[in-house]
């Protein structure tokens, strides 16, 4: 379910079982900032299109570098943080937008 869109960013939650999950993607080659804090308790990052920001902490603002999308949600223990290794299965969570980035060179992602 969309929550916000706007030229610049998309953000949409995710659901599955008890779990719940912010998507949040860049759509611009410049930082982003967006703000989580209206969204609920969001409390680590848990996959960054960069594929370097797993297990940090979300504050809001969330910061977003240039064509960066990360998926948001709360830690409950160490099998929740999501291995980049696992691309396949990131659509389940991400929609297919993110997932398939994660499996494409860098440069193709944002030329979708």
């Amino acid at each position: 379910m969309p929550i916000h869109r706007n030229n610049h960013l998309l953000a949409y939650r995710r659901a599955g079982g008890d779990k719940q999950w912010l998507v949040v993607l860049n759509l611009r080659s410049e930082p982003q900032s967006f703000p989580i804090g209206e969204q609920g308790v969001h409390d680590r990052i848990l996959l960054s299109t960069f594929l370097d920001r797993q297990d940090e902490e979300a504050y809001d603002p969330l910061e977003l570098r240039g064509d960066e999308g990360e998926v948001v949600g709360n830690l409950i223990r160490n099998t929740d943080v999501i291995n980049p290794s696992s691309a396949d299965k990131l659509s389940d969570i991400t929609g297919s937008y993110l997932g398939s980035c994660l499996k494409l060179p860098r440069s193709n992602c944002h030329e979708r």
